[in-house]
């Protein structure tokens, strides 16, 4: 049997690679000044029947210096027990994916990954191919659970049928208030979620002081105590933010961490002056095998009369958290973005108008209406669902239906008692934006009313979450490809010049697939653009793995060469 090995990264530098299988160690060739290394090679390790098998493989990142030592960046390791397991003569098992960087005695992990094949076959002139590259999805979605040669699935999928990955997502203003010390929501669900997201505000409360300042201590450390013992030992903690009382908590299925890859993350602070953190939003973007997701977490502007400044809110977090390709947004750069948190928006119910406290009058007839269970009357008046359906914000967001009473604003202590001095509003939402033509599904859409440490309840959903298979960038069978973009044209743009014109051009984008992005010529003076063909050349071949890709179509004003061009819009095509 031969494992062979070819792969690739995503670092910055000058790096080389060692492979280490059992005592046997391989090295790459020397890469320099590139951001994203490819190696076009395959290291073959012979094993013998009568050899030991080694239950890993061990990757080592180096950082090429000349005159000194060269530097650790990060090492990883790929077990292959379960492809030993299921190895015979007539089987060739395989693993692909992106697998993390980490360091002893880091915390957390490295900025970049290496995507890494790896197969194990008796035959001495076996070769990767298409559907080798099927097959080893298949497998490594599997290989935890198999016991058996046969219970392996090495068939296409449905198309139509595409593949899902269950998440929790969970949202909730804490109220600055301990909570239980379980969450009943994040119980017993291993059996249904791959992956859990946690999102809250106002979550700050006071657990010890410190005993030679009596300052509260924060209660960080106590909060992702009550996520672990809530969802017990099945699941670990990939990534934990923080931002003024916000905090963002990824958690996802022992199993499937290695599915996780290309992490980033972002925050904005929108609180006074743009300054203050008490409001904001924290992002969490990465891969799940070739699938890209993007979560956020806000607080946005509180109070009846302040519609615009939420607004404002949501159009600032999306063109000032950094999360991806520099300023490109993370709207448009994911395949699929949820966003939660407490948005604040409320009713505009009856004659309180912008007013903080409602009339007793249109309190009562809410509560009356919530009593009866007329949650569609109420949200007729809700601000949100206006905001998008006249796409003044929250454009191309999806939100499933909230069929519950308000989450805000609840007595604490008490069993759904509302507030008289605020109207009751479902300040606390889950919407999603597809950038990709198969829909997110929302299996269910809950409010958990047992907890009344907070004056707000927390919401949570179920979501599915189509994912694509990770493909090889290059096929051996096919020759290079070039994408042709033709009868490019705008109509309408935005006015940005002197004069009522703009001097528009077009950048089409696509960091995985494109050497460099591709750009249209300047057309002087006009908001009705016709452009030449555009051809640009892929730095990929397999049809499959560009079938998956997103293109952004970034519309820019040219201001010369003095001068930074102004965006006029931007736009993603799957």
């Amino acid at each position: 049997p031969i494992p062979c090995v070819p792969w690739q990264s995503q670092t910055s530098g000058q790096y080389q690679r060692r492979v280490h299988y059992g005592a046997t160690v391989k090295k790459t060739d020397i890469i320099r000044k590139s951001l994203n290394p490819k190696w076009r090679r395959c290291f073959v390790f012979e094993v013998k029947e009568a050899d030991e098998k080694s239950d890993a493989i061990d990757f080592t990142i180096f950082d090429y210096d000349v005159a000194s030592a060269d530097d650790i960046i990060g090492k990883t390791r790929i077990l292959i027990t379960s492809m030993w397991d299921i190895y015979n003569s007539k089987n060739e098992p395989m693993i692909e994916g992106w697998f993390d960087l980490t360091k002893k005695k880091a915390k957390g992990i490295f900025q970049g990954a290496i995507k890494v094949l790896i197969a194990i076959s008796p035959n001495e002139k076996f070769k990767f191919s298409r559907s080798s590259q099927h097959q080893a999805y298949r497998i490594v979605k599997n290989i935890a659970e198999v016991s058996k040669l046969n219970e392996i699935n090495l068939e296409f999928e449905n198309p139509d049928e595409p593949e899902v990955f269950n998440a929790l997502v969970v949202t909730w203003n804490v109220g600055n208030e301990a909570p239980p010390d379980t969450l009943k929501i994040l119980q017993d669900r291993s059996q249904e979620f791959e992956l859990i997201v946690i999102g809250v505000q106002e979550c700050e409360y006071v657990t010890e002081n410190d005993p030679e300042t009596n300052d509260k201590v924060s209660c960080d450390n106590a909060w992702t105590k009550t996520i672990i013992k809530s969802v017990g030992d099945d699941y670990s903690i990939v990534t934990h933010q923080r931002l003024g009382e916000m905090k963002l908590t990824l958690l996802v299925k022992k199993q499937e961490r290695t599915r996780l890859t290309r992490f980033q993350t972002g925050s904005v602070a929108c609180g006074v002056g743009n300054v203050m953190t008490n409001k904001g939003a924290l992002g969490v973007a990465f891969h799940w095998d070739d699938t890209s997701v993007c979560f956020i977490n806000c607080h946005l502007a509180a109070h009846q009369g302040m519609v615009k400044e939420r607004n404002e809110n949501y159009h600032r977090i999306c063109t000032n958290t950094k999360i991806g390709q520099g300023s490109l947004g993370f709207l448009h750069q994911y395949h699929y973005v949820v966003w939660m948190g407490d948005l604040n928006y409320r009713l505009d119910f009856g004659e309180q108008g912008k007013l903080k406290e409602p009339s007793s009058k249109d309190f009562n007839a809410i509560v009356d209406l919530i009593k009866a269970k007329e949650y569609e009357k109420l949200f007729d008046k809700d601000q949100l669902s206006k905001q998008i359906k006249e796409q003044v914000a929250w454009q191309d967001f999806k939100e499933g239906k909230s069929d519950f009473s308000p989450t805000f604003k609840v007595l604490k202590g008490k069993n759904m008692q509302y507030d008289t001095k605020r109207s009751a509003a479902w300040c606390d939402r889950v919407l999603w934006k597809e950038n990709k033509k198969q829909s997110l599904t929302q299996v269910f859409l809950k409010s958990d009313e047992s907890i009344n440490t907070s004056d707000h309840k927390p919401v949570y959903s179920h979501l599915q979450i189509p994912y694509c298979p990770i493909f090889e960038n290059q096929l051996e069978d096919k020759e290079s490809f070039k994408i042709c973009f033709e009868e490019l044209k705008g109509e309408g743009l935005r006015s940005l010049d002197v004069g009522g014109k703009s001097d528009p051009y077009l950048l089409v984008i696509c960091p995985s697939l494109f050497f460099k992005d591709g750009r249209t010529g300047t057309k002087l003076k006009t908001l009705d653009p016709e452009w030449s063909d555009l051809f640009i050349n892929v730095a990929a071949n397999n049809p499959l793995m560009i079938k998956n890709q997103i293109l952004i179509f970034k519309a820019m004003d040219y201001d010369g060469a003095d001068h930074i061009d102004d965006l006029i819009g931007t736009q993603c095509y799957h």
